[in-house]
C-alpha cells in the first residue's frame, strides 16, 4: 500500500514537474515553492492519468527524484485536503475529511421561589457556581464501551504517515480503507485500540517487529450521545441527548433537579425495566461520596419520587433549612445533616413544634434523647440560644491596672479582686467605692466601702456573681481644673490647671507675649473661694494685679505669682505701642506715595508739607479724599469674592474701581480752604488707610444725561450750567431740565440755586420717570366717558 502511494506522488511530481522543466532534472525542483494552486492540478492529474504505478517509478528514478522531495509533496496535499488519507488506486472510496458532531442537550430553564431554595440539596442542580454540565473533554476511560455514533481518530507517523477519522456504525464497525471494517462495538477502548493497531500492521509493516519504525495511536475523538428519560418530580422532566461518559448527576443538573415535591434521597436509576441504582443525593451533599453517580447508559430511566418525610430546622443551627429524613432517622441525624450548632446555641435542649391530626404541639427533648428521638413530616426544629449572662463573672472598673471582667472563685472577697486586678493606681480616690449588685428579683442596690479600708485588710467584702466594683481616680470626681488666659500672648485660650502653677508657666504655654504686650501690668481674676461663696455678698471676683519680666527667666530667689484652678489672666498691651499706620497721597505733590502716621493728630496739611507741598501743575479744588469703610462680615466676604474671582474679561481697573467703591467712602475735601487756613475744620486728622488725590488741571465740562448730544466740553470761565446745556444740543424729549446737578472734581454736587461751573466738572441731566401706558385701564376709562354721554343724550331727550 505505501508503495502504491509513493509511486502515485512519484508519477504526479513527475508529471506536473516535467511540464515546468522539460525534461530536465526534477531533483532541481523545489517543492515548497510549488502554489496550492500547482499542488491542486497534480491531484488532478493523477486521476485523469492512464500510466501505471511501475512505469511512474521507472520514470521518477530516470529523472532524479528524490525522497525528501517526495515526502514534501505528501505534506503539501494532506494539508491541503485536511489531512484526509488519500485512497490507493482501486482501494474504493475515500474516508470523509470531517465527521458530523453529536448535538447534547442544553440546561432547561428553571424558575426558582425562595422556598424552593430553601430546601437542602435544591441549590445543588441549580447554582451558577457550581455546574454538573457534562464535559466532552475528558480523557477518555480505559473501560469505555464503544458504541455506534462514537468517533475515534488514527494518527499514524514515522516512515508512513496518514490520519484516520472515522466514526462507529450502525453496525459496530469502522471501516478502514484497504483493511475493511473492524467490529468494535461493545468492546471497551483498550481492547478496540489494541484491535484497531493489529488490523492496521497488514498495510503498515514498520508497526510490527522488534523495532518499529512506524507508531500508531487510536483516541476517541467524539463521544456518542445517548438519550435519558428524567421522569417524576424533576422540574424539567423530559428526554435529554447526553455525551455516553454522562453520570446521573449530569442529567439531574440538565433537569434543573428535584423539584420542590420531589425526593433527592429515593432517586431511581431503571435500565431495561429494573431499578439497577437508588441514589442518595444527600450522600454526596453530607459525606463528600459520589457512589451514586454512575455512568448512564442509552435508554435509561431516571425516576424522582416525591419526598416522604421532609422537616425544617431553624434557629441556633449552622445550616437552616428543610431536610428529608428516611425512615429510621432520629432528630441527631438532623443535627448532622444541619452542620450542627451554631456557636452560641443552646445545646442541652431543642424544641420540637410538630402538626397533629388536629393542632400543634411541642416538644422539648433533651441533649440525651437525640439520637434516639424519631422525627414526623412536618416537623419544624428550634434550637434556642444560650442566655447573656455568666455563671461566675464579676467586674471592676476605674482606678485600677487591669480593668475588666474576671471569673469568680470560690471564697473571693472584693481584696481578693482588686489583686487579680494588679492594684490601685497611685491617682485613686481612697474614701469611697462602689460595689453594683444585682439583687434576687434582679433590681440592683450599691454597697459603699472605704477603699483604704479594703486594701489593709481592716474590711472584708466577700463577692457574689455580677458584682461590678467601681474605684474611681481622684480627677473624675471633680470638675476638670483650667486657667484661662487672654490679651497679648500668641496662643490666648484655656489651658489644663497643673498643681504649682504660676503666670509665669501659663504665658510659657500660651507661646509666650506678642510683641505689643507689657509684663508691667497683667491681671488676675480669681473665683471666690468656698467658703467666700457661701455668704451673701456683691464681691463677684478677686482681682491680682502684677508685672513680670517678659523674658519668664527664672531667678534665684524671686517666687511669681502662683495660679489656683479657674483663674483668668489678662495680659494688657503697652500704652505707647502702635503698629505703624499708613496714608497715602497721590497725584500732583513733588513726593507721592505712602506714608506712616507719625502722630495721632497729623492732618491733612502736615502731610501735604511731608510730600513737598503741590506742584506746578496741581488743582487744589479737585482733590478728594477717600477713606476706608467700616465693614460688615458680609461686606467684607463680597469684597473677598470679587477680589479672587475676577473674570478674565474685565478690565483690572474696573474691577479695582468696583473695589474701591465697595471699600472706601468719599470724604468731602475743600483743599483750598485747608491751604489758606490750616486750623481750618476742612484739616481732617488723618486716619489708617486714607488716600488722598491731587489731580492736575482739568480745562474740560463733561455733560452726561438727558441731553440730546453728551460730550466733554472746553471750559469757559464765568459760563452757566445753561451755555454747556445748550453746546451738548439742548435737552432731550425725556430731560428732567428742573433736576440738573452739576459734580465738582472734588466729589461734591449742587443742584439749588445758582450752580458755578468749575473745571472738570460734570453736568448731569437726569430723565423723566417713564410711566408704563396700560392700554385695557386706556380703553377703560375711555368706555367710561362715553358710556357716561351717551347717559347724559338720553336723559336729555327724556326731558
Amino acid at each position: 500500500m505505501i508503495r502504491m502511494k509513493i509511486r502515485m506522488f512519484i508519477f504526479l511530481f513527475l508529471t506536473f514537474a516535467g511540464s515546468l522543466v522539460m525534461a530536465q532534472n526534477v531533483s532541481t525542483v523545489n517543492v515548497q515553492n510549488l502554489s496550492d494552486q500547482q499542488i491542486t492540478e497534480l491531484v488532478q492529474k493523477i486521476q485523469s492519468s492512464g500510466m501505471t504505478m511501475d512505469q511512474a517509478i521507472a520514470l521518477a528514478r530516470a529523472k532524479g527524484a528524490t525522497q525528501d522531495q517526495i515526502n514534501q509533496l505528501m505534506s503539501r496535499i494532506q494539508a491541503l485536503q485536511g489531512n484526509s488519507p488519500l485512497s490507493p488506486s482501486g482501494a474504493g472510496s475515500a474516508q470523509p475529511s470531517t465527521l458530523t458532531q453529536p448535538v447534547y442537550s442544553a440546561k432547561a430553564p428553571v424558575i426558582t421561589t425562595p422556598q424552593a431554595k430553601k430546601i437542602f440539596g435544591y441549590n445543588l442542580f441549580n447554582n451558577s457556581n457550581l455546574s454538573f454540565a457534562p464535559s466532552v473533554n475528558l480523557p477518555t476511560p480505559h473501560n469505555y464501551v464503544l458504541g455506534a455514533g462514537d468517533q475515534l481518530m488514527i494518527n499514524v507517523w514515522g516512515a508512513s504517515q496518514q490520519t484516520y477519522q472515522l466514526a462507529v456504525n450502525n453496525a459496530g464497525a469502522v471501516y478502514i480503507p484497504s483493511l475493511g471494517p473492524i467490529y468494535v462495538a461493545g468492546m471497551n477502548f483498550d481492547d478496540a485500540e489494541r484491535l484497531i493497531k493489529k488490523r492496521l500492521t497488514n498495510i503498515y509493516r514498520g508497526l510490527s517487529g522488534s523495532k518499529p519504525t512506524t507508531w500508531a495511536v487510536v483516541t476517541l475523538s467524539a463521544l456518542r450521545a445517548i438519550n435519558v428519560n428524567i421522569i417524576g418530580e424533576a422540574n424539567a422532566p423530559g428526554t435529554y441527548s447526553l455525551p455516553a461518559t454522562a453520570t446521573v448527576f449530569n442529567a439531574l443538573y440538565l433537569s434543573g433537579g428535584p423539584s420542590a415535591d420531589g425526593s433527592f434521597r429515593h432517586i431511581e436509576l431503571i435500565r431495561n425495566n429494573k431499578v439497577i441504582k437508588t441514589i442518595d443525593v444527600y450522600d454526596f451533599l453530607i459525606n463528600g461520596r459520589s457512589d451514586g453517580d454512575v455512568q448512564l447508559r442509552d435508554q435509561d430511566v431516571i425516576f424522582i419520587p416525591t419526598y416522604k418525610e421532609r422537616v425544617e430546622s431553624s434557629g441556633n443551627f449552622k445550616r437552616k433549612n428543610y431536610f428529608e429524613m428516611k425512615k429510621g432517622e432520629t432528630l441527631g441525624d438532623l443535627i448532622r445533616f444541619a452542620g450542627g450548632f451554631s456557636t452560641k446555641a443552646y445545646r442541652s435542649q431543642i424544641s420540637v413544634y410538630r402538626l397533629t391530626s388536629k393542632e400543634r404541639e411541642i416538644v422539648d427533648v433533651k441533649e440525651s434523647n437525640y439520637h434516639s428521638f424519631p422525627l414526623q413530616n412536618g416537623d419544624s426544629i428550634v434550637a434556642g440560644k444560650i442566655l447573656n449572662r455568666y455563671t461566675n463573672r464579676v467586674r471592676i472598673s476605674g482606678a485600677v491596672f487591669r480593668p475588666g471582667n474576671y471569673e469568680l472563685t470560690p471564697g473571693m472577697t472584693l481584696s481578693g479582686l482588686i489583686a487579680k486586678a494588679d492594684g490601685v493606681k497611685p491617682d485613686v480616690y481612697s474614701n469611697r467605692g462602689l460595689i453594683i449588685r444585682e439583687k434576687k428579683d434582679l433590681t440592683k442596690e450599691t454597697i459603699p466601702f472605704d477603699v483604704d479600708s479594703v486594701l489593709r485588710n481592716q474590711v472584708s467584702i466577700p463577692l457574689v456573681k455580677e458584682d461590678s466594683v467601681i474605684i474611681n481616680n481622684i480627677n473624675s470626681l471633680r470638675q476638670k481644673r483650667t486657667v484661662e488666659i487672654s490679651g497679648e500672648v500668641q496662643h490666648p485660650g484655656k489651658f489644663t490647671y497643673y498643681d504649682n502653677m504660676t503666670v509665669n508657666d501659663l504665658i510659657f504655654l500660651a507661646g509666650g507675649f506678642r510683641e505689643a504686650a507689657t509684663g508691667s501690668y497683667l491681671e488676675i481674676s480669681r473665683r471666690n473661694s468656698e467658703k467666700e461663696a457661701s455668704v451673701p455678698n456683691a464681691q463677684i471676683a478677686r482681682v491680682y494685679t502684677i508685672n513680670i519680666d517678659k523674658s519668664l527667666k527664672i531667678e534665684n530667689g524671686k517666687g511669681s505669682f502662683h495660679l489656683k484652678p479657674y483663674d483668668n489672666v489678662f495680659v494688657r498691651r503697652a500704652p505707647s505701642y502702635f503698629a505703624q499706620k499708613n496714608v497715602q497721597i497721590q497725584g500732583e505733590v513733588n513726593y507721592p506715595g505712602t506714608y506712616s502716621i507719625s502722630e495721632k493728630n497729623e492732618r491733612i496739611s502736615d502731610l501735604l508739607k511731608r510730600a513737598g507741598g503741590l506742584n506746578k501743575f496741581a488743582y487744589a479744588p479737585g482733590a478728594t479724599l477717600k477713606r476706608e469703610k467700616t465693614l460688615s462680615d458680609v461686606q467684607k466676604n463680597k469684597l473677598k469674592l470679587i477680589s479672587t474671582t475676577v473674570d478674565s474679561t474685565l478690565a483690572v481697573d474696573s474691577v479695582q474701581m468696583e473695589m474701591m467703591d465697595q471699600k472706601y467712602n468719599l470724604v468731602e475735601l475743600n483743599l483750598p480752604e485747608i491751604l489758606k487756613n490750616p486750623e481750618s475744620p476742612d484739616n481732617y486728622v488723618l486716619k489708617e488707610g486714607d488716600i488722598i488725590n491731587i489731580p492736575e488741571l482739568k480745562q474740560t465740562v463733561t455733560v452726561t444725561g438727558a441731553v440730546m448730544n453728551p460730550i466733554t466740553l472746553a471750559y469757559s470761565k464765568g459760563k452757566s450750567i445753561h451755555y454747556y446745556i445748550r453746546k451738548s444740543g439742548g435737552f432731550s424729549q425725556d430731560a428732567k431740565r428742573s433736576k440738573a446737578y452739576i459734580i465738582y472734581a472734588n466729589g461734591t454736587s449742587a443742584s439749588d440755586g445758582e450752580i458755578i461751573v468749575q473745571p472738570g466738572s460734570q453736568i448731569v441731566v437726569p430723565k423723566r420717570p417713564v410711566h408704563k401706558n396700560n392700554v385695557l385701564d386706556t380703553f377703560a376709562r375711555v368706555f367710561s366717558l362715553v358710556t357716561s354721554a351717551l347717559t347724559v343724550a338720553v336723559l336729555a331727550t327724556k326731558l
